[in-house]
This record gives C-alpha cells, sequence and structure tokens, in this order.
C-alpha cells in the first residue's frame, strides 16, 4: 500500500483474497473507521479512502 488512502485486496495482509474476499474487505473497513476517529483534517472532514479489487477470481 503506497498511500494510506489505498487499499488493494490482494496486497491487504489480513485473510487472503482469493480464499475470502469479505474477510479482506471487512479488515480494511475496519482499519479505515479506526484512522477516521476524530480525524478532521483542516475542518474539512474524515479522510476517505480507495479499496481496489483488480480482475480475478475472488
Amino acid at each position: 500500500m503506497s498511500n494510506a488512502n489505498y487499499y488493494d485486496v490482494t496486497m491487504w495482509p489480513v485473510g487472503d483474497a482469493t480464499e475470502d474476499v469479505g474477510e479482506v474487505i471487512n479488515s480494511i473497513l475496519a482499519d479505515i473507521k479506526e484512522r477516521q476517529v476524530g480525524s478532521q483534517k483542516n475542518q474539512g472532514g474524515k479522510p476517505g479512502a480507495v479499496i481496489y479489487l483488480p480482475p480475478g477470481d475472488y
């Protein structure tokens, strides 16, 4: 993961996207929510994120 707001399901350390992509996505969502708690940069709201699912069988 090169950017803190970009998540690639094939590179995420929790779970295996080819076996259970739901576990991977749930783990990513938990990480996003944890990082958003109380974070408001320049009163502009909480940062968003991108979850990338490259072409493949999941």
